[in-house]
């Protein structure tokens, strides 16, 4: 078994980027039943870093690290031999510097080997989730007084940035990160089809919340961000932008809806079981040694 670090132009190759699909396939049949990545979002995920490696086994790709500004993960084939792939991937994490990296809560193998190498749990992210079936009944949005919704338009971007990092404070809550506005844009924006325009609500003239809704291939519709301005909590305007964002989802044809949230955020956490979701999986995020002994981490690169 060996790891190769690679560049993103040879990820990208007609060669490399097939590869690296059927790992993510493997991936999410053994993990979650099916697939739930194509091959566009797997180089998405892949364009959003700046460092990666494969490892293969007997010329096989078995494992692929990805490592960016805020973060990485490293996904291994469940058929390979995991503890050995493992371990030349939390190797690399540490030779680039990664601050941290998130694993499945099931994945005791590469959990094993990051607490061993003296990673630490520092917080956990959950994912919820619905399939959409006529017993699941969810109602209209209610909006506050005074508050109207409409799509965002190119010439709202940078106020929405400014919503979200600033009125919203998003940055605030421990294990969100603040991104300049291109990098935001790119991560959420690009690339988006019409029908994942976000939904502004605004209070005259003035953005105070905003849904970022995205529909997959595998048919999952996935509100990204939820982002309500501190001045407007308190008054059913989260609730209101995350039911019309799973409205639009469904009238486009997503077969489940969902999303993801922070353990520590207790009061979203109630917001979206009380609209409906249950709990899918859990994402715990390591830290790495090297950030707990306050040593600089890699900056290499913006992503």
């Amino acid at each position: 078994m060996i790891l190769e670090p690679i560049g993103l132009e040879r990820l990208s190759e007609d060669a490399l980027l097939p590869e690296i699909t059927a790992l993510h396939h493997a991936y999410d049949i053994a993990w979650f039943g099916e697939p739930e990545h194509d091959s566009d979002e797997v180089r998405e995920w892949l364009e959003l870093g700046n460092r990666h490696c494969v490892v293969r086994d007997d010329g096989r790709v078995v494992a692929v690290g990805n490592a960016w500004r805020t973060g990485s993960n490293v996904v291994i084939d469940p058929a390979a031999d995991g503890p050995a792939a493992a371990r030349l991937g939390v190797t690399w994490l540490r030779d680039v510097g990664a601050p941290d990296t998130e694993v499945l809560d099931r994945d005791t193998v590469l959990r094993d080997v990051l607490t061993a190498a003296g990673w630490r749990h520092a917080y956990s992210t959950f994912e919820l989730c619905r399939t959409v079936e006529p017993s699941w009944e969810r109602p209209e949005p209610s909006w506050p007084d005074g508050v109207t919704a409409r799509p965002m338009e190119v010439a709202d971007e940078r106020r929405v940035h400014e919503l979200i990092f600033q009125d919203a404070a998003w940055a605030e809550v421990p294990g969100h990160h603040f991104r300049e506005f291109d990098e935001w844009r790119s991560i959420f924006l690009r690339g988006r089809r019409p029908a994942d325009r976000p939904l502004l609500a605004l209070r005259g003239e003035r953005p105070v919340g905003v849904a970022l809704p995205r529909l997959f291939s595998d048919g999952a519709g996935w509100v990204e961000q939820l982002a309500v301005a501190r001045a407007e909590r308190g008054r059913g305007l989260g609730r209101a932008l995350l039911l019309a964002a799973f409205a639009a989802l469904e009238h486009d044809g997503a077969t489940k809806l969902g999303l993801g949230v922070l353990g520590a955020n207790e009061s979203a956490l109630r917001l979206y079981l009380g609209v409906g979701l249950a709990v899918d999986r859990e994402w715990q995020t390591y830290s790495s040694p090297d950030q707990e002994l306050g040593l600089p981490a890699h900056t290499g690169g913006s992503a």
